[in-house]
């Protein structure tokens, strides 16, 4: 006999079908509780190793993962104790340099010139929260249920989503200076996936020196680009050449951001 079958006969019994709901009940309100309290969760103090992080190429990769204010207490904590684990090197940046449940997270737009940062009115978010604070977001800024019923062109009117397009290239940047050496860099949004060991063994079976920049493609206008939200890859080459454009062209960077409303593109 199935184990299916077992189970619905099973389930003819009230009592049993009654109890097996309560717990799946309990179950599912910990894991809503869990996944939307950013503070109430407390990190193990210690973390035992796990054998993902001993993956071949491992050590030659830097997984980067991009949030912002108005998402980080909803999407960031699952990956603290699952994700991050498996990660010899990693960096998580935000629109706001804090400490959030032990982990660094660094100011994506950091070398964005002060002009910018001050006057732009992209920036009005990252103004506010760097004055005041996440305490300062309204409730419809914040990610959630509501949010997440968006046409899959995006929020574009959204602050946050304004404020997000800024954070790719200078991502980049600051992610090739603080890991010059890796072959490659993976970059992720805090809901996004990786099966660890498959990227591995695909990228361990590319050249690192040639320009190498992949992921789900979509057409924005006629660029055909990877999609941010989905995940993309990128060699040590193509993130040199990315880093060497931007130092001798911040001008024309900063004018086609101001311009467009997809960091990908940008990118």
């Amino acid at each position: 006999m199935s184990k299916s079958i077992r189970w619905q006969r099973r389930c003819l019994l009230p009592s049993t079908c009654i109890v097996a709901v309560f717990f799946f009940l309990i179950f599912a309100q910990d894991e809503e509780r869990v996944s939307r309290d950013d503070y109430r969760i407390s990190r193990p103090r210690e973390i035992p190793e796990v054998s993902c992080r001993d993956l071949p190429s491992a050590n030659d990769t830097v997984v980067v993962l991009r949030t912002g204010s108005t998402e980080i207490a909803d999407k960031l904590p699952v990956h603290l104790s699952t994700t991050l684990r498996c990660y010899p090197n990693y960096l998580i940046f935000s629109d706001h340099k804090k400490t959030f449940q032990g982990e660094e997270i660094v100011d994506a737009l950091d070398s964005v010139s002060a002009e910018v940062q001050q006057h732009h009115p992209d920036f009005e978010l990252h103004r506010r929260v760097k004055h005041s604070g996440r305490s300062t977001l309204q409730a419809s800024e914040l990610s959630g249920i509501d949010s997440e019923r968006i046409e899959w062109t995006g929020k574009v009117e959204d602050p946050g989503w304004k404020l997000d397009k800024w954070k790719f290239v200078p991502m980049i940047t600051r992610t090739y200076h603080e890991y010059p050496d890796m072959k490659w860099y993976v970059f992720v949004e805090a809901d996004s996936y990786i099966f660890w060991r498959s990227t591995l063994q695909y990228l361990n079976s590319l050249d690192h020196t040639r320009h190498h920049y992949s992921g789900s493609g979509m057409y924005i206008g006629d660029d055909l680009v990877a999609h941010g939200g989905s995940g993309f890859f990128v060699s040590q080459a193509a993130v040199q050449t990315v880093v060497n454009f931007y130092t001798a062209h911040q001008q024309e960077i900063k004018d086609a951001t101001d311009k467009h409303w997809a960091g990908d593109c940008i990118l």
